[in-house]
């Protein structure tokens, strides 16, 4: 008996099987639905409707699909009767028939999923986006690109992916592959059409590249069209909808000896290798960029007007290894900001920047760029100003912002009539503050110039403030070195100055004043107004810190932690107590201290990885508190 219920199950299996088929295009003679795991071939001659069964998974081998403009056909390249996979196979092309229609559609609520080696171009015939909606006449679901190299056109009004024109959009979500999508007049590239709802945005770091392309009197190039509205966008972690155009992400490291034209590179990018072209590297507005053994050796040529690495706006640039960056055409700096733009450059590598003429190493040009601020924070910097031009600072005739060094070596040297750091020949600039926070700072000023640090000849500086103490530098070469402050020396209460440099742990309160931001054992703390605050404690293994401290009504207090490096905190929450918060009335008391069982409040987690928590002491009269949070435990 056992053995025929056996054989009837295998056989009601069989039974119950459908097999795949490969459909050649160019021999259908009718509308089409392509069923799970069928293969789609070849250029539909006729002007028929293809469509993906509901739940289906599909592969498009080198299929052409080109759709006639005309109202007789009302429907898109390829129709998704609900939610469907497609893989990409070899190259394959579709377009849609009537202009409303997009080039493949995902109807409202349901979910078209991407994936293959092969490409895909997807257009439409008017009004709708490659893939997504179309014009009054199809609200488009959510849309997920896990693979393949995409190209989507959007047409008038509408995205290259999303929403077409006067349409709702689901969520977008792009893993994997390479994507390049350019929206038509006033619709993004990614995200919304024109008058158009859509999702979140989301493109993580799985994807080889995305590029987006907003159209015409668009706003952004990922993110909300014209007169439409969009969720969260959010880009490698990073949120935030992108205005520039073209905006390119990539997940992987750019080698500069690869590239075959102009670049601006997007946040969260590594750039590495050495220029072998006379292109332009610019850096994305707001974008955070690591150089990793760089090398841009820029070629004196005024076919070639522009720095060696260019800032659109403001911009932080972290160093790894050994980078050197010249200016091309010798007006341009070997690294420019914009005026009233922040660069800030940190991390533990090396920079060696300098012109090929008239400009800075870091900071203005000749007649071409004025300068925005400069921060450095940390590297081995070396700076050297061309002819009239500061090594760090400003040009020939030109203004440049403000000069803080916080931390770091560096050696800058001016060029004639130019003082090492501060301003060039006949120029304006802002004020230069240099904290305790450094490792040295070595200025060297030009023939004929008065200053090593402050301003050049003929020209006007903000004021030179050195380790706490004003006033131009005149001596040349000049050494300023750092200053730590031991904590555990302290007799007696401390106030703190801007840019003071402490470490160890002490009993005694230290104020630091509103505004002024100090480093404690390697952590940065701003001051919020001058209340009394004890020296900061870490976690094991120093992944986190406390780096805010904010004594409140009811000796309550706010700590706004960060867990440095890496995703510590990710997932952990103080009610599953994961996160742990340690409270005593001397650093020693925390060694020992039990983490508190109440009065630990989560009010906000800004990221994965930075938590904002309001803390009741056991004792909230007590002047002073220590604490110590831990993640993970």
């Amino acid at each position: 008996m056992k053995k025929l219920l056996t054989t009837l199950a295998a056989a009601i299996g069989l039974a119950a099987t459908t097999f795949a088929a490969t459909i050649n295009l160019s021999t259908v003679t009718a509308n089409t639905t392509l069923n799970d795991g069928d293969v789609a071939i070849g250029t539909l001659v006729g002007n028929y409707k293809v469509s993906i069964a509901d739940g289906a998974t599909v592969t498009l081998s080198d299929v052409t699909i080109n759709g006639v403009d005309s109202s007789s056909y009302k429907w898109a390249g390829i129709t998704c009767v609900g939610s469907a996979t497609i893989i990409l196979e070899g190259a394959n092309t579709v377009k849609g028939f009537y202009e409303n229609y997009p080039g493949i559609h995902v109807p409202e609520n349901k979910t078209l999923t991407i994936r293959g080696d092969g490409s895909l171009d997807a257009s439409s015939n008017g009004y709708a986006a490659g893939i997504g909606g179309g014009y009054h006449c199809c609200d488009c679901g959510n849309i997920v690109v896990g693979g393949g190299d995409i190209t989507a056109i959007g047409g008038f009004y509408a995205a290259g992916i999303g929403g077409g024109y006067e349409t709702t959009c689901g969520n977008i979500s792009i893993k994997g592959g390479t994507v390049n999508a350019t929206g038509g007049e006033r619709a993004a590239g990614i995200g919304c059409g024109y008058k158009t709802t859509c999702g979140d945005i989301t493109i993580t770091r799985g994807v080889t590249s995305v590029t987006a392309t907003k159209g015409a009197n668009a706003i952004y190039s990922i993110g909300v069209g014209y007169n439409g509205t969009c969720g969260t966008v959010t880009i490698g972690g990073v949120v935030g909808a992108i205005k520039q155009s073209p905006y390119t992400f990539y997940d992987k490291p750019i080698d500069l000896s690869s590239l075959s034209g102009n670049i601006t590179v997007p946040n969260g990018t590594v750039i590495t290798g050495t220029l072998a072209g006379n292109y332009k590297v610019s850096i994305a507005d707001g974008a955070t960029v690591t150089l990793r053994d760089v090398t841009i050796n820029g070629e004196n040529n005024s076919s070639y007007k522009w720095a060696g690495i260019t800032c659109v706006g403001s911009a932080t640039i972290i160093l790894e290894g050994a980078n050197t960056v010249k200016g091309f055409y010798e007006n341009y700096p070997g690294i420019h900001v914009p005026e009233n733009k922040t660069l800030t450059i940190r991390g533990d590598g090396s920079l060696d920047a300098s012109s090929n003429g008239y400009a800075a190493g870091i900071g203005g040009g000749y007649h071409c760029c004025d300068c925005g601020n400069i921060v450095v924070g940390g590297g081995d910097i070396t700076a050297i100003g061309g002819f009239y031009a500061a090594g760090i600072g400003g040009g020939y005739e030109t203004t440049c912002g403000n000069i803080s060094i916080k931390g770091g070596t560096v050696n800058a040297t001016g060029g004639e009539r130019a003082a090492g750091i501060g301003c060039g020949y006949k120029t304006t600039c802002g004020d230069i503050t240099i904290t305790r926070g450094v490792t040295s700072v070595t200025a060297t000023k030009g023939a004929n110039a008065i200053y090593s640090i402050g301003v050049g000849y003929n020209g006007t500086c903000g004021t030179v403030t050195i380790g706490g103490v004003v006033g131009a530098i005149k001596q040349s070469p000049y050494t300023y070195y750092g200053e730590v402050i031991d904590l555990s020396g302290l007799s007696g209460a401390y106030t703190a100055t801007d840019g003071d440099v402490m470490t160890g742990e002490t009993a005694y309160g230290v104020t630091i004043p509103g505004g002024a931001t100090v480093t404690i054992n390697g952590v940065e703390v701003t001051g919020t107004g001058g209340a009394a605050l004890p020296a900061p404690a870490f976690a094991a293994d120093g992944k986190a810190a406390t780096t805010e401290f904010v004594k409140g009504a009811g000796g309550k207090w706010t700590l706004t932690t960060f867990a440095e490096l890496d995703n510590d905190a990710l997932g952990k929450d103080v009610t599953d107590g994961q996160i742990k918060v340690y409270a005593a009335d001397t650093p020693e008391g925390l060694k020992t201290a039990s983490p508190l069982s109440s009065g630990v409040t989560l009010k906000e987690k800004k990221s994965a990885v930075k938590t904002t928590l309001e803390v009741t002491p056991p004792d909230p009269s007590a002047p002073t508190q220590f604490f110590q949070v831990k993640f993970g435990e």
